[in-house]
C-alpha cells in the first residue's frame, strides 16, 4: 500500500520485477477539480504497471464515513472506471464501523483499519463483497531495545501489545489467516519513519511502527512474519544473549518460529520444551 500519496515510478518499477501486488492510493480524498485532475493523473501514469491491482481513493477521511461522503467517492470511482476500469477501488477507513455505509458503499473492495470485529460483522451481512485489512499492527518499538525508555524515546520490543490479542501482529495475522474470506492486509507500517511520534512527546519525533527500522533492519517482529510467510525454516529468539545488567534475572525469552516444537537450552541445561502452535 503506497500511503498516503502516488509512489515513485522507480518504486512500481521494483514491485513489476519483483512480483510484489501494489494498492496504489492517492493523496486525498477529493471531488474538487483538482482531486480528481490528481487522482486521473496517477491513474493515467500507472495504470501500465502489472503490479498495481487496486486504487485506494485516500486515508481516514472522516467525510467518507458521513452522507457527504458517498458523491465524492461515486464522483472518484467514475474517474478510476472512465481511465483504466480493470481494477477495482478501495478506501482506508479510520476503523470499521462505516464499512458498506456512506461514502464507502462506492467503492468496490470494503477496507478496514485495525477494528476486526466489524469485518466479521461486515461479511456476514455482505457474504460476497470482497474485504481487506487497509492497515493492521505492525511492530511497534526499537530495534534491539528491550524495556520502555522515555529518556531516550525507546520502545520495547517485547510486543506491548500482544495482550490486547488482535492488536499486535501476531493477533491480526492470527485473525486473517482463520478467515479465507479475508484478502490480507497491508502492516502499518513497512519501516520507521520522521513524524507522527507515538510514544512519548517533544524531542521525539520518529514514528517507531515499522517492521524494519529506519537504517532497513529488520526488527525482532519480522521473524514472526517470516516463520508463516515463507517456507525457510525460521529459529529467531530475542532479546540480548548478554544483557548487561542483568545477571542473575529471570528474563522473557521469545521465540519465533515455524517449527514444530522449540526448546531452550541455558548453559547446556534444557529449560523446557514447547509446541509451537500455527501462527
Amino acid at each position: 500500500r503506497t500511503s498516503h500519496n502516488p509512489p515513485t515510478p522507480e518504486f512500481l518499477d521494483a514491485c513489476d520485477r519483483l512480483g510484489i501486488m501494489v494498492m496504489d492510493e492517492t493523496r486525498r480524498m477529493s471531488s474538487d477539480p483538482e482531486g480528481l485532475s490528481e487522482l486521473e493523473r496517477l491513474i493515467k501514469r500507472d495504470r501500465n504497471h502489472p503490479s498495481v491491482f487496486l486504487w485506494s481513493m485516500g486515508n481516514e477521511e472522516g467525510a467518507a464515513g458521513t452522507d457527504r461522503g458517498l458523491p465524492i467517492l461515486t464522483a472518484m470511482k467514475a474517474v478510476s472506471t472512465r481511465h483504466d476500469g480493470s481494477r477495482l477501488v478501495s478506501k482506508a477507513p479510520a476503523g470499521g464501523g462505516s464499512m458498506g455505509r456512506f461514502g464507502f458503499a462506492a467503492c468496490d473492495v470494503q477496507g478496514y483499519n485495525y477494528a476486526d470485529p466489524a469485518a466479521d460483522a461486515f461479511h456476514k451481512a455482505n457474504p460476497k463483497v470482497p474485504v481487506m485489512g487497509t492497515e493492521q499492527v505492525s511492530a511497534v518499538a526499537t530495534r534491539g531495545i528491550y524495556k520502555m525508555d522515555p529518556e531516550h524515546g525507546y520502545v520495547q520490543s517485547y510486543d506491548p501489545y500482544t495482550t490486547s490479542g488482535r492488536a499486535s501482529c501476531e493477533g491480526w495475522w492470527s485473525f486473517c489467516n482463520a478467515r479465507p474470506w479475508l484478502a490480507g492486509g497491508f502492516i502499518w507500517t513497512g519501516f520507521d519513519y520522521r513524524g507522527e511520534p507515538m510514544k512519548y512527546g517533544w524531542p521525539e519525533i520518529y514514528a517507531q511502527f515499522g517492521l524494519h527500522d529506519g537504517c532497513g533492519f529488520p526488527k525482532d517482529t519480522a521473524y514472526y512474519l517470516k516463520s508463516w510467510w515463507t517456507d525457510e525454516p525460521v529459529l529467531h529468539l530475542y532479546p540480548h544473549w548478554n544483557w548487561a545488567g542483568r545477571e542473575g534475572q529471570e528474563t522473557a525469552v521469545v521465540c519465533f518460529s515455524n517449527h514444530e516444537a522449540v526448546e531452550l537450552f541455558l548453559n547446556g541445561v534444557s529449560l523446557g520444551k514447547k509446541d509451537m502452535p500455527r501462527n
